[in-house]
């Protein structure tokens, strides 16, 4: 039996088909990944809670608008997720999702998202008039999911009681440092100690106040011998100082 010999345009197909077959697990590698809504979800939620300034489990996400499900091709999938630029950490906002095959980017999902936060909010326990000076009972704190925090907010007892309303409030109202103010150390028509020193002078006379005084501003008081009204400083309770 003779054997033909082969050309060296056949060898040299033969070796283009070997180097192809063995480029083939390569190629065999690359797959399909599924990210299902949940999933996507969850790593937004992630991206937020690791972002957000407040103690583990005081933030709460949820997503006003559907998630789509992703379907990518490649060899080493990857995602992240980010919020968009802007966003705030509080109320509605927008994270982006990005997927790779290991450096290249693959697709990308904008996700609308709603972030609140659990906190103490400070609330009227009955109706308050303006000019009320709280008392413990006439507050409570509870606990709220909220999407923005008022400048101005106040989330315990201590920073209202003893403090004077400045507005009027209906029951379960949110109460902020702008409706309080420093309830009056002296009342109109009280008596007070009126006080004037002068190196080692210290002269002090009886009087009565003639309007409200907080700790540190200037009322007209009456002095109660001579009739005269003059202008004093709160200095304490039932004391003020004499100002020329």
């Amino acid at each position: 039996m003779r054997h033909r010999a082969v050309s060296l345009p056949v060898l040299l197909l033969l070796a283009a088909t070997l180097v192809a077959l063995g480029s083939a697990p390569l190629w065999a590698a690359s797959r399909t990944v599924r990210y299902d809504a949940g999933q996507i979800r969850d790593a937004v939620r992630r991206a937020v809670e690791s972002q957000a300034p407040w103690p583990a489990g005081t933030v709460r996400v949820t997503f006003p608008q559907s998630v789509q499900e992703m379907r990518l091709q490649g060899e080493k999938i990857s995602h992240e997720a980010s919020p968009a630029q802007g966003n705030p950490f509080l109320g509605s906002g927008q994270y982006v999702v990005r997927f790779y095959d290991g450096r290249v980017s693959l697709a990308e999902q904008r996700v609308q998202v709603l972030v609140e936060v659990l906190r103490d909010v400070l609330l009227s326990a009955r109706p308050l008039d303006r000019g009320t000076r709280i008392e413990p009972g006439d507050i409570r704190v509870v606990k709220r999911w909220v999407r923005h925090i008022p400048a101005q907010a106040v989330t315990q007892a201590g920073e209202a009681v003893g403090k004077q309303l400045g507005v009027n409030l209906a029951p379960h109202t949110e109460i902020t440092r702008s409706m309080l103010r420093e309830s009056p150390v002296v009342r109109k028509g009280e008596p007070v100690r009126i006080v004037y020193e002068e190196g080692p002078l210290r002269i002090v006379a009886l009087g009565v106040c003639e309007e409200d005084g907080r700790e540190g501003g200037l009322i007209r008081v009456r002095n109660a011998s001579s009739r005269r009204t003059v202008h004093a400083r709160v200095v304490g309770d039932s004391t003020v100082e004499l100002v020329f």
